[in-house]
């Protein structure tokens, strides 16, 4: 500004744009220089820079008595205030344009409205009016040729919203929205028909909507950080009731948790579960599964897989299908007795970001399925049954099966450790892969691959079956069927 200047630390890098605050404090004389908002450098004034004008106009990028000195490169916007803003409202302010009344806003320069005689207009209707002069030039420049480094410059290009569905129809009165909203600069709001909704930090949400017979539109809006919107509308056709004597169809959904990277270095890593996951998706998916109906969460926090269970408790009806799959490390304390999966913000050192098995067994008893079948591949895994036992015994017809409700689970050892590259998942697909018969029970399905486990395991380990223990299970069994046969609602 005019002649006078202050060094700091900070150096812009070419081609990239920076939010600078320069904070005249007269009171503690210091001058505080701000970098897309962070505190660059504190510097004792030399100057009194406002008024050691020398009767000057106020230059920006020019010193009038440095000979042809000015700034090479290109300014956006000016804003000059009458006051010390602090951290909050630089942080707050850089990130919004600005309507031009905001208390102490004394000029306010955009450069978008510049007259013939280059006047620039100052929109903070105080009449402080610039003027292009020297070497200074209006251009338009592309402000995407130009990356932005931390909050940089107002963003103006609004998020992107991707759907895991486009119109489809169902039979229920309520549905999931699963989609994922991006933007540059940080998507800050996601709104399903006007509600906000949770997000992780890759911009993934799920919402659960109601829906009445017919044709049901549901608006997402994404919301970035510089307050820029985009919307976009997802159709649901419910059915209209169902005809005497018509059949209805159930439905499955899978939910699919996949941990493998901690972010505590006290819990070692794994390789494979995220692989697995994607694994068991495409093999689901010749089972009856649809992909829009299956969730895959990958290294979720503690929080967001509640958040998750929440949307399946009151997004499930009673004729619906779950499979539950997790991935992951596993824990059983013996002083409690009490099983824990280990999401990925999880600590060796408090159990306060662990999920216990007595939380998991209260969600699945909670999701009103007809049938919840949970399958786990992690060490320790096998706390949560009711009873355990051998499957000798002949199994009832599959219409019978399906009829009663069930809560069971299948898990890849009993209280042990189990190895990263998993035998458990393997056979346990490839057995699904291999099936040829139109209805596969869970217990079926257990009794065809537990031996190939136990044979071909490096830590001899023993997957277990049983029902979950006070769950709601009255002796039923959850039925997968291939994708060429229909699935019947008893």
């Amino acid at each position: 500004m005019n002649s006078i200047s202050e060094n700091c630390t900070f150096l812009p890098k070419l081609k990239k744009w920076y939010h600078l605050a320069i904070v005249h404090n007269n009171i503690n004389k210091k001058i505080t220089i701000y970098v897309n908002g962070e505190l660059d450098c504190d510097i004792r004034m030399t100057h009194n820079w406002m008024k050691d004008t020398y009767g000057e106009p106020l230059y920006v990028g020019y010193n009038p008595s440095g000979g042809d000195e000015f700034s090479n490169g290109i300014i956006d916007e000016i804003r000059i205030w009458n006051r010390a803003l602090t951290k909050e409202e630089i942080r707050e302010n850089m990130k919004r344009e600005l309507i031009g009344n905001q208390e102490g806003l004394v000029a306010y320069y955009n450069f978008e409205k510049v007259s013939n005689n280059s006047e620039v207009a100052d929109l903070s209707k105080n009449g402080n009016h610039g003027r292009l002069v020297g070497h200074a030039v209006l251009i338009d420049s592309d402000i995407s040729s130009f990356s932005v480094d931390g909050s940089g410059i107002p963003d103006r290009e609004p998020p992107l919203i991707y759907l895991h569905r486009g119109v489809k129809v169902v039979n229920k009165s309520k549905e999931i929205i699963q989609g994922q909203a991006i933007d540059k600069s940080g998507v800050a709001i996601v709104e399903v028909n006007g509600k906000e909704e949770k997000l992780d930090e890759k911009g993934n949400f799920l919402a659960s909507v109601l829906l009445k017979p017919g044709k049901n539109e549901i608006l997402i809006t994404a919301i970035d950080t510089y307050e820029n919107r985009t919307s976009k509308m997802v159709t649901i056709k419910r059915e209209i009731g169902y005809a005497t004597g018509e059949k209805k169809f159930a439905k499955y959904y899978a939910l699919l948790i996949a941990v493998e990277k901690y972010e505590n270095s006290d819990i070692n890593n794994l390789d494979y579960p995220i692989e697995d996951s994607y694994q068991v998706r495409e093999i689901l998916h010749k089972y009856s599964f649809e992909y829009n109906d299956i969730i895959l969460l990958e290294n979720p926090n503690r929080d967001q897989i509640i958040r998750v269970f929440d949307k399946l408790s009151y997004s499930i009806d009673y004729e619906d299908n779950l499979l539950i799959f997790f991935a992951g490390h596993g824990y059983w304390d013996r002083k409690f007795m009490q099983g824990y999966w280990l999401p990925s913000d999880a600590s060796r050192k408090s159990k306060s970001r662990w999920l216990s098995n007595s939380t998991i067994r209260d969600y699945i008893r909670g999701i009103q399925s007809k049938h919840t079948l949970l399958i786990t591949d992690a060490c320790f895994s096998g706390g949560i049954f009711k009873t355990r036992k051998a499957f000798e015994y002949a199994q009832p017809a599959i219409e019978e099966l399906y009829r009663l409700p069930s809560r069971k689970a299948i898990t890849s050892g009993t209280l042990n450790e189990v190895p990263d590259k998993s035998v458990f998942i393997k056979y346990l697909l490839k057995r699904l892969e291999d099936n040829q018969d139109k209805y596969l029970s869970s217990v079926e399905l257990f009794t065809r691959f537990r031996s190939a486990v136990i044979n071909n395991s490096p830590l001899e380990q023993v997957p277990q079956f049983g029902e979950i223990r006070e769950s709601g299970d009255e002796g039923g069994d959850f039925i997968f069927v291939r994708r060429e046969s229909k699935h019947l609602l008893y």
